[in-house]
C-alpha cells in the first residue's frame, strides 16, 4: 500500500512521490527522502525525472543481519567533529553536502 505526497520545489517544479509506511525507512532515491516510508516512485516536473523502484527484497530473518563488531564507541561531540571532518561544515538548515573532487 503506498501514499501520495505532493510539494512544489522552491523553483517552482511540482514533485509528486508515492512511499510505502510499511516499509518504516524515510529513505527514496537521489535528493529526495523524509517521508514517513520508504518512496518508491518520484515524478519531478511532470515526468521529467522520475525514479521508480523496480524491485523490493525484504530479508527473510533478522538471523542474516549482524550486529558490527569492533570500533570504538564515540560521544555525540567525537562524532560531530569527525562528521566535519569528512563531510566539511553543516548550512544553516543542518544540511551537509558532500563535495567530490574530479
Amino acid at each position: 500500500m503506498c501514499k501520495k505526497a505532493t510539494t512544489v520545489t522552491e523553483r517552482g517544479s511540482n514533485v509528486i512521490a508515492w512511499y510505502a509506511e510499511d516499509i518504516p525507512v524515510p529513505a527514496g532515491p537521489d535528493r529526495f527522502s523524509g517521508l514517513p516510508g520508504t518512496i518508491l516512485l518520484v515524478d519531478a516536473d511532470s515526468g521529467r525525472i522520475t525514479f521508480t523502484a523496480t524491485q523490493i527484497q525484504p530479508i527473510a530473518d533478522n538471523k542474516q543481519l549482524k550486529a558490527p563488531t569492533g570500533g570504538k564507541l564515540l560521544t555525540q561531540a567525537d562524532f560531530d567533529k569527525k562528521l566535519t571532518e569528512l563531510m566539511g561544515p553543516a548550512d544553516a538548515q543542518g544540511r551537509r553536502m558532500i563535495k567530490r573532487e574530479n
